[in-house]
C-alpha cells in the first residue's frame, strides 16, 4: 500500500532498508531509527513486497544482489506498480550497467559500500526533500490559481473553458484539444489532469513531432535488453510511465500512420508489447491529445487514420486565438508579468505600455504574449517601470499593424 501525504518530521517518513547482510541491514536500521525514522527491514525480496504491500511506505533502500532474487527485481516490481516510492541502490560496484539501470528507473541516490553515517543521512534528506516537493507541485497544479485551473482571464471564453474543463476532468475518455499554435492546449491538458482523480501522478506530456518515426514504438513501448542491436539495457517505455496517470500527446498530427494504429490498440484494450517481449502489459492510462492540424482533412487525405480520429475525440475542446478573446490580454500581462519580475526585479508595466500590448494583435497568440514579457521584464531589468519607448522595437519588429508614431499625450510623458 502507498499513498502520498504531507512528509512534516521525520517520524511520517517510513523507509524500509532491504538488504541480506546483517552488519550493513543493523547498521543502516540502528542509524535511522536513532534520527527517528519510521523503519522496517527486510533479508529478501519476497518479504520486502509483502511489507510495501501492507504499510506505506516511502522510502525503499535496497542492495542489488541478495539470495532468491535481486534488488533490481524489486525495484522493477515497485515501478511496474506506479508506487511513488523514492529509491536508494546500495552496491560494491558502481559499473556502468548499474548507473544506467539507476537512470532508466528514476533511482534517488547510488550508496557505494563502504559508505558513511554522513553519506547516508544526506543521501535519506535528499529523498525527503524529493518527495516533498514531488507533493507540492500536485498540490499546486491541482489548487493553482484558485479555481481557475491555471486559465488566465475573465472572457466569457475562458469562463466557459473553466466550465468544461470542470466538467471533463473526472472523465476517462480521450480528450482531443484542437486549435492555433501558442493558443495554451497544453494549459487545457494540465487543467485537466489537475482536476481528475489521476491528479497523484504526473501529467507526462510528449511531443510527437519530435520523435523520429522509427523510434516511435521503442519510445512509446519501451524494450528488453538484447532486443536489437543497441539495446543495452531494458527501457520502461511512455506508456508504463504513464500508468495510472495521464499521458498528453502533442502534436498528434505528427504520428506515422503505423505507430497510429498501435496507438488505436492501447485505446481499445489497453494492452502494448515491449519490444522484444512475448506476453503483453496492461495499463491505465488516459489519453489527452492536441494539434494545430485539420485532423479531418488528413483523414480525408489519408494520412491520418479515421479509426483512431474518432477514438481520439471522446470529447473536443477547442482554444481561440487570442485576437478573438483580447479582454483578456490585461489579466495574462499582469500574470506573466508578476511571475517574471520575481526574479529581475523589474517593476510593473506603465499605462501606456499596458495599452499597446493590448491593441497589438499577437499572431503567435497566447505563447507570443508570454515570450515578449519575459523579454521586456529581462531587458528592462532595474527600472522603475516598463514604458512605451520600451516595447515598441519589439513589436515593431513583428507587426506591421504596429505604428510607433501613433502616440498619445500621456503615453510620451511616461516614456
Amino acid at each position: 500500500m502507498n499513498s502520498d501525504i504531507a512528509i512534516n518530521c521525520k517520524n511520517e517518513f517510513s523507509i524500509i532498508v532491504v538488504d541480506d547482510e546483517p552488519l550493513i541491514r543493523d547498521f543502516i536500521y540502528e542509524f535511522l531509527h536513532s534520527e527517528g525514522y519510521t523503519v522496517h527491514i527486510a533479508t529478501n525480496i519476497q518479504d520486502a513486497l509483502e511489507l510495501i504491500e501492507k504499510d506505506t511506505i516511502h522510502l525503499c533502500i535496497t542492495d542489488l544482489k541478495m539470495p532468491g532474487g535481486s534488488g533490481k527485481t524489486l525495484i522493477q516490481n515497485i515501478r511496474s506498480k506506479s508506487l511513488q516510492i523514492s529509491i536508494i541502490i546500495i552496491t560494491a560496484h558502481p559499473d556502468e550497467e548499474t548507473v544506467k539501470f539507476a537512470d532508466e528507473w528514476s533511482i534517488q541516490s547510488l550508496l557505494v559500500k563502504p559508505f558513511t553515517v554522513k553519506q547516508l543521512k544526506y543521501s535519506v534528506l535528499q529523498s525527503i526533500h524529493a518527495i516533498k516537493f514531488n507533493t507540492d507541485q500536485n498540490q499546486q497544479h491541482s489548487q493553482s490559481d484558485g479555481n481557475t485551473y491555471g486559465l488566465i482571464g475573465e472572457s466569457q471564453y475562458i469562463k466557459d473553458l473553466r466550465k468544461k474543463v470542470k466538467l471533463l476532468g473526472n472523465g476517462n475518455f480521450p480528450v482531443l484539444i484542437q486549435g492555433e499554435s501558442g493558443t495554451g492546449k497544453e494549459i487545457v491538458a494540465h487543467a485537466l489532469h489537475s482536476c481528475s482523480n489521476r491528479n497523484t501522478y504526473p501529467l507526462l506530456t510528449v511531443n510527437c513531432a519530435a520523435i523520429p518515426h522509427h523510434l516511435e514504438e521503442a519510445e512509446f513501448f519501451g524494450y528488453v535488453r538484447g532486443a536489437f542491436t543497441g539495446a543495452h539495457s531494458m527501457k520502461h517505455g511512455i506508456f508504463a510511465s504513464a500508468d495510472k496517470s495521464t499521458l498528453f500527446l502533442d502534436e498528434i498530427g505528427e504520428m506515422s500512420l503505423q505507430m497510429q494504429a498501435k496507438l488505436l490498440r492501447v485505446l481499445d484494450t489497453g494492452e502494448f508489447k515491449r519490444i522484444g517481449e512475448n506476453f503483453p502489459r496492461i495499463v491505465d492510462v488516459r489519453i489527452i491529445s492536441a494539434t494545430n492540424r485539420d485532423l479531418e482533412v488528413m483523414v480525408k487525405n489519408g494520412t491520418f487514420r479515421q479509426d483512431l480520429y474518432f477514438r481520439l475525440k471522446g470529447a473536443v475542446i477547442e482554444t481561440e486565438p487570442l485576437s478573438k478573446h483580447p479582454e483578456d490580454i490585461p489579466s495574462l500581462i499582469r500574470h506573466f508579468n508578476s511571475m517574471y519580475s520575481e526574479k529581475t526585479g523589474t517593476s510593473i508595466l506603465t499605462s501606456g505600455a499596458l495599452n499597446r500590448l493590448v491593441h497589438y494583435s499577437w499572431p503567435g497568440n497566447v505563447r507570443e504574449l508570454r515570450h515578449v514579457v519575459e523579454y521586456l521584464t529581462i531587458n528592462c531589468r532595474g527600472l522603475n517601470k516598463i514604458n512605451v519607448a520600451a516595447i515598441s522595437d519589439v513589436l515593431c519588429l513583428t507587426d506591421d499593424s504596429f505604428n510607433e508614431t501613433e502616440i498619445t499625450y500621456n503615453e510620451a510623458k511616461e516614456s
